[in-house]
């Protein structure tokens, strides 16, 4: 009978490890899906911001860019939670998936801020829209932190460096953005 039980508690074991690692790689291809989704958000974004003109932007176009902001602030927040819920470190190869991801669509993230500086001037014009684009800005840059916070503590130690330069990419572009909106 021990060893009966024995058995069953090995087997129990294996069983119980097995969809430990498949829950976390649910959980890891739930971040990816996450990620995509952030990345078609800031593609948006970005094609919204080159759509507002340089001079002459309507209240409508800047709406525009103000839902394309507030999608983008519900797409990282919902890839921070879950980033959250994973077990850290992550496995090496998924955390460079994951910032591999990040990685590809870091220039558009930095577009759209560098083109919404240049357009500010248009912004102004419309007399509420600068303030509603320095609150997108502020939504947006509160979000971005909290998730690249999340990435920093999912990072095997060997990637810390990686992503950390990631973010300070991203950072130095909003910082630029929110001082040009302040």
């Amino acid at each position: 009978m021990v060893q009966i039980t024995s058995k069953l508690l090995a087997l129990g074991a294996v069983i119980l490890s097995a969809s430990a690692l498949s829950l976390s790689k649910r959980d890891v291809a739930k971040v990816e899906s996450d990620i995509a989704a952030i990345s078609t958000q800031v593609t948006s974004l970005d094609t919204a911001i080159k759509a507002f003109p340089n001079t002459g932007g309507s209240l409508n176009a800047a709406l525009a860019i103000n839902t394309a902001s507030g999608n983008l602030v519900t797409a990282i927040k919902t890839a921070t939670t879950d980033v959250n819920a994973l077990t850290s470190p992550v496995a090496e190869s998924d955390a460079d998936t994951v910032f591999t991801a990040v990685e590809g669509f870091t220039p558009t993230i930095v577009d759209a801020l560098t083109n919404i500086i240049s357009k500010k001037p248009s912004f102004d014009a419309l007399i509420v829209a600068d303030q509603l684009v320095a609150t997108d800005l502020s939504s947006l840059n509160s979000s971005t932190v909290a998730f690249e916070n999340a990435l920093v503590a999912i990072a095997p130690a060997d990637l810390q460096s990686n992503a950390t330069a990631l973010i300070t990419t991203i950072n130095a572009a909003f910082v630029k953005a929110l001082a040009a909106y302040a």
